[in-house]
């Protein structure tokens, strides 16, 4: 439901800080207000919009991540996740329990070699990466900058798996997003790590850094 509403720019026509009519809603994307009303009902009991008994419409926090103009937006990531490449990788869900990928199983093809074949997709894709809130480049600091000896960027945060094929996972994270500051206090024991699964490490918090170990 968040890819139709995406598609259809629903965020973008309801007022930022006001209240529209499902009619008027509707007839804005150039579709019928019965199933229009009911999908707007769905996606309110989620806290995405906020439907009045009066057949109003109003964004919510959540809602409004929808929206193209807010910053860090995930109007690309909820077309992308629910375009048909993705939609058609769940029918493969089988193969994961066997060890094998899903995406490949279903397009015969690796994720970028599938994009270079699907350019609307691609661009969804591209979209999305570009207005992610945890763009990678914000993770590194600009080369002209001399971070003391044994400091490291917190590149554990850009690990996060936001490749989550729901789209509210996207929504419910989103509720919790804070800035990415680089860490700027030098370790006890220089250039000194924990190992592990990184992945493991990162994913709750986009707070996650590398952090010293007393042994090394």
């Amino acid at each position: 439901m968040l890819g139709l509403i995406a598609d259809l720019g629903v965020a973008d026509k309801v007022p930022s800080d006001g209240h529209i009519t499902v009619d008027d809603l509707a007839a804005a994307c150039a579709v019928q207000p019965e199933p229009m009303l009911r999908v707007l009902r769905v996606l309110a009991a989620l806290k995405i919009f906020q439907v009045t008994t009066h057949g109003t419409v109003a964004h919510t926090s959540r809602s409004r991540l929808l929206r193209t103009d807010t910053p860090n937006t995930l109007h690309h990531a909820a077309r992308f996740w629910a375009g048909p490449g993705v939609w058609n990788a769940w029918g493969r869900i089988d193969v994961a329990m066997t060890g094998g990928i899903p995406h490949e199983a279903a397009w015969n093809t690796s994720r970028f070699s599938y994009l270079l074949q699907h350019p609307d997709e691609a661009r969804a894709f591209d979209a999305m990466m570009e207005s992610n809130p945890l763009n990678r480049r914000l993770l590194l600091p600009p080369p002209t900058i001399s971070r003391p000896r044994g400091s490291l960027p917190t590149l554990g945060a850009a690990m996060e798996p936001h490749c989550d094929t729901s789209c509210l996972a996207f929504l419910h994270r989103a509720d919790s997003y804070s800035t990415v500051r680089m860490s700027s206090t030098p370790s006890p024991r220089n250039n000194c790590c924990r190992g592990g699964s990184l992945f493991k490490r990162a994913a709750s918090s986009i707070k996650s850094r590398v952090e010293p170990t007393s042994t090394c």
